[in-house]
Parts: C-alpha cells; structure tokens; sequence
C-alpha cells in the first residue's frame, strides 16, 4: 500500500519549520507523499481571527512547489461534517483505500490528544510521527508518553522523529510582519511575495 503522511495545520503562514518538520517524516517515516491539509475551520481556533483559507491554501501550494513527494490537498474543504481529525482519516480510508496513512503533529498534539475527539479511533486507524516541539505544561518525557498510549490503546505505531526542534512558530512570523519587520529568513521566498501582494499580516 502507498504509505502517505497527513500533515494538518493551520499555515498561517507556511514557513520553513513545516516543511523541514514534513522532510524529516517522509525520510524517518519512510513515507512515499506527504500531503499538507491546511484547516477549513480548526474547531480549537474557533472565535479567532485566522486567515482566509484561499489564502492558506495559495500559500501552501507556493511552498511546495518542487518538492518531491509533497502534495497540497484540500480534501478536508471538500468533505461534508466536522472537521474533527478522527472524522477526517475516517473519510480519507474510505476515499483511499489503497493508501496506509501516518499523521504528523508536533510533540504537544501527543501528551494532549487524549482531549481530542474520540483518541482512540485516531490512534487505531493511523500511525503517529511525532515531532519534537516545546511544551510549556508539566508532563512526563515523549519516550514515556509514546509508551503509555499504546498500552492504553490498540495503536498503529508511533514514531517519534529525531530532528531537533526548529524555533519557529506562524504565530511569531505574524506578529514580525504586523510590525512591519522582514521575515523572509522563514518564509519561501514565493510565501513571502504572496503575503506582500495581498498584504497579509498587517
């Protein structure tokens, strides 16, 4: 079977530190395709300014130009129903059956997915690759925390990556160019132009 990697977010913006994050999971997570989803409506960022999802979307695809292996999907757009990660692989192993797919997130999503809808069909129906990312809330070690879910529940693997943490966030990027300071150190150069032409961030 094709071995895919779902990497969600909200890329607002698509920076360097994703697309790192994606290589470091295709080669570790020996993946054929990784398929950036950016969100329609992240159900945690309700009530929250986020960008227009055509903009998401454009600059997703401008990122990835190139890149061997990377896909820029709108599937989860394209779906009926919420937009819970559990009801997204559910529809994905209908859609692709000849897929196997793994889910890339960032180390927090770990020791928190026990708050996410229904963890237990997230984790049986997907393999995890789990990246390092700080985490400000007291918790055990990844090693531990990869250990303790699949005791607790029939898993497909989890993977922690071995890449070092890359110390950029969309967050911070966003607030460098509402203060009208250069961030094109972390944005492909194709983002950084499309951000500028729609002026984005201000």
């Amino acid at each position: 079977m094709k071995q895919v990697g779902i990497f969600g977010g909200t890329f607002d913006p698509i920076h360097f530190g994703h697309l790192a994050l994606a290589r470091e999971a295709k080669i570790e997570g020996e993946l054929e395709a990784v398929w950036f989803m950016p969100a329609v409506s992240p159900p945690h960022k309700q009530g929250k300014q986020i960008t227009p999802y055509e903009d998401r979307l454009k600059m997703t695809e401008l990122a990835i130009q190139d890149q061997d292996g990377f896909l820029s999907s709108d599937f989860e757009r394209r779906r009926e129903g919420e937009a819970y990660t559990y009801r997204i692989l559910q529809d994905l192993r209908e859609y692709y059956p000849q897929a196997e797919f793994s889910f890339i997130l960032g180390a927090d999503s770990l020791w928190e997915i026990e708050d996410w809808k229904h963890p237990e069909k997230i984790l049986s129906m997907a393999r995890i690759i789990a990246a390092p990312r700080e985490y400000t809330k007291k918790h055990n070690t990844l090693e531990e925390q990869a250990g303790y879910l699949t005791k607790k529940y029939s898993t497909k693997g989890i993977l922690l990556l071995h890449a070092r943490e890359i110390p950029i966030s969309s967050s911070m990027i966003r607030e460098m160019l509402q203060r009208g300071e250069d961030a094109g150190g972390y944005l492909p150069q194709k983002v950084e132009a499309y951000i500028h032409s729609k002026k984005l961030y201000r």
